[in-house]
C-alpha cells in the first residue's frame, strides 16, 4: 500500500476484529491462571519444602486470580524452629486461628536457581495432569481469542459506512471526422 492509498474499511473492520480478540486472549489468560489456581492444575510433581502452621492476621481475596482464592498475613512458625517469620499464605478460602501450612515448591529452576515457592495451606489443592492442563488453557484462552473476535468483527459493523466516492465529470471530447 502506498501513503496516497486510502486505507479500505475491510482493512479497518479486521483490525478492530483482531484488536478485540487479543483483547479477550488476555483476559483468557487471566481466566486460566485463576482457574489453575483454584483447582491446583500443574504439571509438575508436588514437591513440599517445609511444613509448619501459621498464625492467620488478615485475609482477603486475591484480584489476580479473579478473587477465586484468598491471600492471608500470617506469621509462620517452620517445623522445628522456635522462630516466626512474617508470610503471605494462600488459600482457596479465608482462612482464620491457627493453620498448617506448607512450603510448595512451584515450577522448575534454571541454572540452579531458585524456582518459585508459595506458602499455602496444607489443604490447598494439588492436581498434576499435563493433558488436562494443555486442554483447559488452549480451551480457555483459545476460546477467548475466538469470542474476541466474533465480537469484534460485530463492533466493527457498528462503524460508519464509507463515504461513496466523489465522481470527476470530464468534459467530453467530440471526435471530429476528417472527410
Amino acid at each position: 500500500m502506498t501513503p496516497s492509498t486510502p486505507i479500505r474499511l475491510r482493512d479497518i473492520r479486521w483490525g478492530v476484529a483482531s484488536a478485540v480478540g487479543v483483547l479477550f486472549f488476555f483476559a483468557g489468560i487471566w481466566v486460566f491462571t485463576a482457574v489453575e489456581s483454584r483447582t491446583g492444575l500443574t504439571t509438575n510433581a508436588l514437591s513440599v519444602a517445609r511444613t509448619g502452621s501459621a498464625e492467620v492476621r488478615s485475609c482477603s481475596a486475591d484480584p489476580l486470580r479473579l478473587w477465586l482464592t484468598s491471600v492471608c498475613d500470617a506469621q509462620v512458625r517452620w517445623a522445628g524452629e522456635s522462630t516466626t517469620v512474617a508470610r503471605r499464605v494462600h488459600s482457596t478460602h479465608p482462612l482464620s486461628g491457627t493453620v498448617e501450612v506448607q512450603l510448595r515448591n512451584e515450577g522448575h529452576s534454571r541454572n540452579g536457581g531458585r524456582s518459585g515457592r508459595t506458602v499455602v495451606a496444607a489443604d490447598y489443592p494439588h492436581h498434576q495432569d499435563g493433558a488436562l492442563y494443555f486442554v483447559v488453557m488452549t480451551g480457555i484462552c483459545g476460546g477467548g481469542l475466538a469470542l474476541g473476535i466474533v465480537l469484534g468483527s460485530l463492533l466493527s459493523k457498528l462503524l460508519p459506512p464509507r463515504r461513496p466516492e466523489r465522481l470527476r465529470l470530464r468534459p467530453l471530447r467530440r471526435l471530429r471526422r476528417k472527410r
